[in-house]
């Protein structure tokens, strides 16, 4: 079949057949896909690199320490000293702040109940803080202060069952611990008043610590959990049968002077959740922070909030 050109005629010997246009018609080549240039190819790859680097720095630190090793590690960089107790069998730490006078009222903090599962149905090995907001509130504290932990946190042992920091985590066994280490702690300073100040769950055990501890005068908590079953169920957690709870405990003896921080923002310990527990108790005052939520932002206002609690309470 001949096939014309517009402009030469009859040129059957120059038709393209290939591209269906005449030989003298200029043929555009197939476009190719646009290749990425060399230097956005070396910059992906960097980035890529750099998030695995990042990734393999992260998996290593987790293996190299352990939540309680770093724990220790922060109260050393603070300039605590550190102890190790035995209490009944169980192995506690203390560490202490070496501020103010001799004479001066000893502050005791007591820490929260840190991760006891590393998911929500297995148990961590390992339930020492990771936050460490008992540490930022005890660097701040200008009075004489120790920080006494929870049996078999921040260290372990052989008789460190599981239950110390799950199910019993405000058991007998627990408090009867702790009861022995701040005694041998306050010996240690004969004469003064001991005041009990506790976080989230170190709150919890401030209540329970408090009518066992002759020398204790004031009990401040920071967004305590002090309604234990009422705690379990609005969070849908198993109940801690193993426990005691400050809600259905007499109240504290009249003579000790409480003041109760609660977070306004607080979806852990919401305040509505402990008022009932608090209204039981005659010598308890109680502030509602604004904007602040169960680790927001007490460590950062925390000499002025102390200062207000122990005037109220003097």
């Amino acid at each position: 079949m001949i096939r014309y050109c517009p402009d030469h005629g009859p040129e059957p010997a120059r038709w393209n057949a290939r591209h269906e246009v005449c030989s003298h018609a200029r043929v555009r080549p197939q476009q190719r896909a646009r290749r990425p240039s060399i230097h956005a190819t070396h910059i992906r790859l960097f980035r890529s690199l750099r998030r695995l680097a990042l990734l393999l720095l992260a998996t290593l630190g987790c293996a190299c320490s352990t939540p309680g090793e770093r724990f220790l590690d922060d109260a050393a960089a603070r300039g605590f000293s550190r102890e190790l107790r035995d209490a009944d069998g169980l192995p506690i730490v203390v560490l202490r702040n070496h501020a103010g006078s001799d004479g001066a009222a000893l502050h005791v903090y007591l820490d929260g109940d840190g991760q006891p599962f590393a998911t929500r149905h297995r148990v961590a090995t390992d339930p020492s803080s990771r936050e460490r907001l008992a540490l930022a509130l005890m660097a701040a504290d200008p009075h004489p202060a120790v920080l006494v932990g929870r049996p078999c946190y921040y260290v372990s042992a052989a008789d460190c069952d599981s239950s110390l920091w799950t199910t019993a985590r405000y058991g007998e066994r627990v408090v009867t611990a702790m009861t022995l280490a701040i005694e041998r702690v306050a010996a240690t300073r004969p004469g003064v008043p001991l005041r009990l100040i506790g976080y989230s769950g170190g709150g919890t055990l401030a209540m329970l610590l408090a009518p066992r501890l002759p020398r204790v005068d004031t009990v401040v908590t920071i967004a305590a959990n002090l309604d234990v079953a009422a705690w379990t169920r609005h969070h849908a957690y198993t109940p801690l049968g193993e426990s005691q709870d400050p809600a259905v405990m007499p109240p504290l003896p009249a003579h000790i002077r409480q003041h109760h921080f609660l977070g306004a923002r607080d979806d852990n310990v919401p305040p509505a959740l402990v008022r009932a527990a608090i209204a039981r108790q005659p010598q308890a005052r109680v502030d509602v922070v604004a904007d602040y939520g169960h680790a927001c932002c007490w460590a950062a206002a925390w000499p002025k909030l102390l200062t207000s609690a122990l005037q109220r309470s003097d």
